[in-house]
């Protein structure tokens, strides 16, 4: 699936991390956008299980992003 320009398909995984970094819970978030329409995708880590996670952004199901975040640092804030 490629963009056109314009709408594009947003999704982000976050894979939730134990003490041991075994997975324990995952959330997905996913819609599509309109590439010319939008400059910020949020997540809500509200509810999150843990404190670390694995992070991946997809656009239009390319891996665009992914990293091992720990949301207590101040500098996601």
């Amino acid at each position: 699936e490629k963009s056109n320009g314009k709408d594009i398909s947003f999704r982000a995984e976050i894979h939730y991390l134990d003490d041991n970094e075994n997975i324990i819970d995952r959330a997905v978030f996913s819609a599509p956008m309109d590439y010319g329409k939008h400059s910020l995708a949020g997540l809500d880590i509200s509810k999150r299980k843990s404190d670390v996670a694995i992070v991946e952004v997809y656009f239009d199901n390319i891996l665009m992003y992914a990293n091992k975040l720990n949301f207590n640092m101040e500098y996601l804030l």
